[in-house]
């Protein structure tokens, strides 16, 4: 079942102040908006700011599986498809970037981006699914950006 939220905003047409509406995350600032339980019959694309989630929609949990075959020296994007109720508040579904916890491999470590400098926390694996492992060249590439050459340095020290 899709998310629930109250429309607040009387000034977004053509939604209705105070209404409820199904919510379909969009990224990490809008939902899709729609009368009914499909994202296919959305009526727009709305700013979040505009609606109270009501009903976080998550059914039941997903059985726990076994990750063995991810690496914890890896970093995976991975989609958070559940989560306890009072953790729904805190974050949105959608896309995560997750290194899986060793020894036991039922928890992991996850970050809101690419860059992994946006700590979110620890959750169990099996609130994921479709784990794509991020090419580490790309990762390199990050860290490298991270440090300014010396004549850069030299420039702040001026100021």
């Amino acid at each position: 079942m899709a998310m629930k939220g109250k429309c607040l905003s009387s000034d977004i047409t053509p939604l209705d102040k105070g209404r409820e509406y199904f919510l379909f995350p969009l990224g990490d600032s809008h939902y899709y908006v729609s009368k009914f339980d499909s994202v296919n019959a959305h009526c727009g694309a709305y700013e979040k700011k505009h609606f109270k989630v009501i009903d976080a929609g998550l059914g039941e949990e997903p059985p726990a599986g076994n990750y063995e075959h991810l690496d914890s020296s890896k970093i995976y994007s991975a989609e958070l498809i559940w989560m306890k109720p009072t953790y729904a508040l805190l974050e949105p579904l959608g896309t995560y970037y997750v290194r899986p916890k060793a020894p036991r491999m039922t928890h992991c470590y996850y970050f809101h981006d690419r860059e992994l400098t946006k700590y979110g926390g620890i959750f169990p694996l099996h609130w994921f699914i479709n784990f794509q492992e991020v090419d580490e060249t790309l990762l390199d590439q990050i860290e490298e950006k991270k440090e300014l050459p010396s004549s850069e340095w030299q420039q702040m020290s001026l100021f």
